[in-house]
């Protein structure tokens, strides 16, 4: 099942985009960095794009100006002197930008970090990057300038013909992860970056539901996956998100079926009915029980249709 397209960064830009107009001299599909005053050169999809999952982990740092961006069905602002991520996998759209925004966007895969840096695990140890992250992040606005010229930086090897382009990208792009690290503040109040091998779990759970949520597929489906007993998952689930492995579960449902009604091609009974739903009436009542609202009543509120 795959209602919301995943696409990686060459199926991205054949859809929405003008991939000749790239400057970048390493694999796109690997590793892409967009200034923002480029992208509407690049970008040949009017906005607000549709929502899609990526392959890709990709990251926005705004210098100036703002962008709305989805990350799942809820709305973020991303303005000056902030750094907003989404870790592969994740739902999310673009849906508007300022005319005057200045700053950089930013595609990876982590293999390409593995391969390039020799690091097994490149990404670990970096909250931001965590399934139980915010995606929302501030940086102290003295510090823009210098870490702005670090992502300039990386963009001289991309447009440049060194031969080791792709080992130096790849060592800024790590080095530059490792020193925003501790200056970086989240826009919330939640506790992030539990250790151990619960939270190991934990997230590789939340991982598995992420890439893509299946109706089809029990508890007892996830943790074979995990190569555990239910009740062990379920008691990590509990300890790192202070939830249910069912919570979670009926909380992706949720998010697919929000993000479906902001789609207008979608009907009721077609999501209902890919949701693993029974019948309509038991659409309506789960989406009720979790919102404190109908289905109909969040679509008209969002400005899709019936």
């Amino acid at each position: 099942m795959n209602n919301i397209p995943l696409l990686d960064n060459k199926a991205f830009l054949r859809r929405f985009g003008q991939p000749n107009l790239s400057r970048n001299f390493i694999d796109y599909n690997q590793f892409e960095l967009v200034r923002f005053e480029h992208v509407p050169q690049v970008l040949a999809h009017p906005l607000p794009l549709p929502f899609v999952r990526s392959t890709n982990h990709d990251f926005v740092f705004l210098t100036k100006g703002s962008i709305t961006r989805n990350r799942g069905a809820d709305l973020y602002t991303i303005s000056e002197h902030q750094l907003f991520f989404i870790p592969a996998f994740q739902i999310t759209r673009a849906v508007s930008m300022s005319k005057t925004m200045e700053g950089f966007y930013v595609n990876f895969t982590e293999d390409f970090l593995m391969e390039h840096t020799g690091k097994k695990a490149p990404l670990d140890g970096l909250p931001f990057w965590m399934a139980e992250a915010p995606p929302l992040w501030s940086l102290p606005a003295n510090l823009t300038p210098v870490f702005s010229e670090n992502l300039r930086k990386i963009e001289t090897f991309l447009t440049g013909n060194h031969p080791q382009r792709a080992s130096l990208t790849a060592w800024h792009l790590f080095a530059f992860f490792q020193e925003i690290k501790p200056f970086l503040t989240p826009n919330t109040s939640d506790t992030i970056g539990q250790q151990g091998g619960a939270s190991v779990l934990a997230n590789r759970f939340k991982t598995l539901l992420q890439r893509g949520f299946d109706p089809h597929k029990s508890l007892a489906n996830y943790a074979q996956e995990c190569n555990v007993s239910p009740n062990h998952l379920n008691k990590c689930v509990r300890h790192v998100f202070g939830k249910t492995c069912t919570e979670l579960i009926d909380e992706y449902r949720l998010l697919e079926i929000r993000v479906l009604l902001l789609q207008r091609e979608w009907s009721l009974s077609s999501i209902a009915d890919q949701l693993g739903f029974s019948d309509l009436t038991h659409f309506g009542r789960f989406f009720k029980r979790k919102t404190g609202q109908t289905a109909s009543a969040f679509r008209k509120k969002m400005g899709g249709n019936e």
